[in-house]
């Protein structure tokens, strides 16, 4: 008999053989606005385009208005939550911003990590127990780097990890049942790279469960996927040889005059984004940038990102995502 006959038989009697992407978390993002306004129609909207995840999260800003003192901005907020863990639809929840009561900068000082550790205490005793994906903040490399030399990265990455650390260890506390990523990094940069290897030595992996990234890019995926492959090697080279899980928490096209993707591309690379995501074993998800176009004054660029536009139409990027889903399914 065949030995691939056979293999597959086996796969089928013991249910021992998972594809990556039956087991991938496929979602997408969108501003907490949208749960307290359109609550229902958004969770409609997961379900309908199959999504089993999203991306959005509680503001620390909004949420501490008074020192110590923790509030929800809106119930519909935990009742979206909620409403949508009922329906199987895992939300990625970002713990991060800045508060004014604390200089308004990113957590790095004694009294700015213990304000923040008391918002992510809260913040996940909203839903405990459950199984959540934690996020611990986003982007924090993006003002350091874009406002400092690189000879300051290594300032920012120990900050972040000593963050990471404190923060990580609050949510095993409050929900051991949590999954932890951070990182938000790109990978196709080797500035990021190395800035993420300063945490890395810093012991960052084993406060989380996998690295988040933002390979934004306009080139071709096969060649994304290349940079993303050797990035994960290099992981696992710094990890004493165990495989580093990685999850693709922002990833998008922009189909405004600077987007540089004409709409058919736009399709294609989509289509096959997620076919090589899928088809990577360390890729545990991806959350698509994001799920509908909003509009943002002056900046015509990030209003573009969305699968759906301002009217809720399907534009090309979604078609490419549901051409993968049937040719998945």
């Amino acid at each position: 008999m065949n030995k691939l006959f056979l293999l597959a038989m086996l796969c089928v009697l013991t249910s021992g053989c998972v594809r990556a992407s039956d087991s991938m978390y496929t979602g997408v993002f969108f501003q907490p606005e949208r749960m307290i306004g359109q609550g229902d129609s958004t969770i409609e909207l997961l379900k309908k385009y199959h999504f089993n995840s999203y991306r959005s999260g509680f503001r620390w800003r909004q949420v501490e208005q008074v020192k110590g003192v923790y509030r929800i901005p809106d119930e519909k907020l935990t009742r979206f939550v909620n409403d949508s863990l009922q329906a199987g639809i895992i939300p990625l929840l970002v713990l991060g911003n800045t508060n004014a009561l604390y200089q308004n900068t990113k957590p790095v000082t004694a009294e700015q990590l213990k304000a923040f550790s008391g918002f992510v205490a809260w913040n996940v005793d909203q839903f405990p127990s459950k199984k959540v994906v934690y996020e611990i903040y986003n982007e924090w490399w993006h003002d350091d780097m874009k406002n400092h030399p690189e000879s300051y990265d290594a300032t920012s990455a120990h900050q972040y990890a000593a963050m990471i650390k404190m923060v990580a260890k609050v949510i095993r506390q409050h929900n051991p049942n949590a999954v932890i990523i951070a990182g938000s990094m790109n990978p196709l940069s080797q500035r990021h790279i190395n800035w993420l290897d300063v945490m890395i030595k810093d012991g960052v992996l084993q406060d989380v469960d996998g690295i988040s990234i933002h390979p934004y890019s306009t080139h071709t995926p096969d060649s994304d996927f290349k940079a993303i492959e050797h990035f994960e090697d290099h992981l696992k080279d710094m990890n004493a040889g165990h495989k580093v899980d990685l999850y693709i928490s922002e990833m998008g096209y922009s189909d405004s005059l600077r987007g540089k993707l004409l709409p058919f591309q736009q399709k294609a690379y989509t289509k096959r984004y997620y076919q090589l995501a899928a088809s990577h074993d360390f890729i545990k998800g991806i959350w698509w940038y994001s799920l509908q176009d909003v509009n943002i004054p002056h900046n015509a660029y990030e209003s573009n990102f969305g699968m759906l536009d301002e009217s809720g139409d399907e534009k090309e990027i979604m078609q490419g995502y549901l051409s993968w889903l049937h040719e998945k399914n």
